[in-house]
């Protein structure tokens, strides 16, 4: 599974240093090969676009389309919005999902409300790390600033997975992100069960939560008995989100290097990375799939 990895100046002073951050996040979500950049016009320019010189401002956007083979007949587009937040010299992301545009930005079919993923709320020092990965079913993105962690942000999404193989086989659209101490799951949904539209369903589906037990775990100090799974039962068949859930304790983190564990889950040896959930050193973890 392609990870991408790169180091961010997290103090924005310029526009190249914003154009550098742009590229790196950008680059992050389309490391896992699930999403692309949509051909649609009015785009911002990662290589030119220029710093927001006024707080809580956005600079431009992209839309980035699915290229599973689902897409072709359950589409999903995503609108990321770059600027900065709170602080003129913090890169701050939004984003908003739907099941069409009309190929000049504006989103159309099923629409989701605008969720913030990063929006750090003062200024930061030094650098940070942006990590992104996932696979043909799902792309995640993570950032960490070690000097505040309450600047940690976390965005997943993709399409739900079979528990038997790990295939990802049910065109269902679900997202997922954290940004300061918040967190929200919500998407737009589409079951295979003779539904003729779109649903979006915004709670009660990551309370769905079974007891992993005793998964075998061959790295990492992690407690699987008390690791969870986000779960939905459709089509005579257990459907999965490809992360887990635990608390802190469970699911230690200390840096991606150092936080892998191995568990045989979904038809096969799996590794996973322990991140923050709540973008803060304690409390709820997830656990993403890093490599198959």
């Amino acid at each position: 599974m392609p990870v991408y990895e790169s180091t961010v100046d997290n103090v924005l002073g310029s526009d190249a240093e914003f154009q550098a951050y742009v590229q790196d996040y950008e680059a992050a979500i389309l490391a896992s090969g699930f999403l692309e950049v949509a051909p649609d016009t009015g785009q911002l320019n990662p290589l030119t676009i220029a710093k927001p010189a006024v707080v809580s401002t956005w600079a431009g956007y992209r839309i980035y389309r699915a290229t599973d083979a689902m897409a072709p007949t359950k589409p999903i587009y995503i609108k990321v919005e770059y600027g900065v937040g709170a602080a003129v010299d913090r890169f701050a992301v939004r984003r908003t999902t739907a099941t069409g545009t009309n190929g000049a930005g504006t989103l159309t079919g099923v629409t989701s409300a605008v969720g913030s993923i990063h929006a750090p709320s003062i200024s930061g020092g030094g650098t940070g790390m942006i990590y992104g990965g996932g696979n043909e079913s799902h792309m995640w993105l993570m950032t960490w600033d070690t000097g505040q962690p309450t600047h940690c942000s976390f965005w997943m999404c993709g399409r739900l997975i079979d528990q038997d193989d790990g295939e990802s086989d049910e065109p269902v659209f679900w997202d997922f992100f954290t940004a300061t101490s918040s967190s929200t799951l919500a998407g737009a949904y589409q079951w295979t069960d003779g539904s003729t539209a779109w649903a979006v369903n915004s709670s009660g589906v990551y309370e769905h939560l079974p007891n992993l037990g005793h998964a075998i775990n061959t790295g990492g100090d992690v407690n699987t008995i008390l690791l969870y799974q986000g779960m939905v039962y459709r089509n005579a068949k257990t459907k999965v989100f490809p992360f887990l859930a635990g608390r802190a304790a469970e699911l230690p983190f200390t840096d991606p290097a150092g936080s892998q564990f191995n568990l045989n889950l979904w038809g096969a040896s799996r590794t996973f990375l322990a991140i923050p959930f709540s973008a803060v050193i304690s409390g709820m973890r997830i656990a993403v799939l890093w490599e198959e």
